[in-house]
């Protein structure tokens, strides 16, 4: 918000300010010495558990309002320990109550469901009051109603004339729409392999 960020910089010291108003100031310029690799690793591992625990919420339904207790794995002692001290930032981040980094083998994991990067694996505890077979069937209705949806785009991108008569940013945006189902395809029948595996 454009009067937001007037105010702050008016908070600036004085010799920040280089003009009476941000909006007539210099644009900023990037300063390679303020690369850091480090804090770039630090924000992509972030972000990308942040992105593991709401998928993995949002896959099962259960509300950002519902109490969630997270766990991580990093088979990686050097990604093991950032993230102990990213987990504080990404159970609020995630709307999570809590996010504990513990050792494969811990015994909570047994009554989770994990999603698997290539730096660690993020487990979601199962709520005990969950009926696992309710939430499965809803899964499976969505996954087929997902996969029908696929299907319907496919149709349409394999007509004959699909190239010459459909607008390209239509066809962008149906391409868009295939990349988007066919991750929430897999991401379904992940958590619903997960569900199975709990209700053994």
């Amino acid at each position: 918000m454009p009067f937001i960020t007037e105010e702050l910089y008016h908070h600036l010291p004085e010799h920040l300010r280089t003009s009476e108003s941000i909006c007539i100031s210099e644009f900023p310029i990037i300063n390679p010495i303020w690369d850091d690799d480090d804090v770039d690793t630090e924000m992509e591992l972030l972000k990308s558990a942040v992105h593991s625990f709401r998928s993995l919420a949002a896959t099962l339904g259960i509300a950002p309002n519902v109490p969630k207790t997270g766990f991580l794995v990093a088979p990686e002692a050097r990604d093991s320990e950032l993230l102990k001290t990213l987990s504080n930032h990404v159970a609020t981040l995630a709307k999570f109550e809590s996010v504990t980094v513990v050792t494969q083998g811990h015994e909570a994991l047994s009554q989770c469901v994990q999603d698997v990067s290539l730096t660690y694996i993020a487990y979601l505890q199962v709520d005990k009051d969950m009926d696992l077979s309710k939430t499965t069937a809803k899964l499976s209705k969505n996954l087929d109603k997902s996969r029908q949806s696929l299907q319907g785009y496919l149709k349409k991108m394999q007509a004959p004339d699909y190239e010459t008569k459909v607008p390209e940013s239509v066809r962008q945006l149906n391409s868009t729409k295939v990349d988007e189902l066919n991750v929430e395809i897999t991401q379904l029948e992940r958590a619903i392999a997960e569900l199975e595996r709990l209700r053994v």
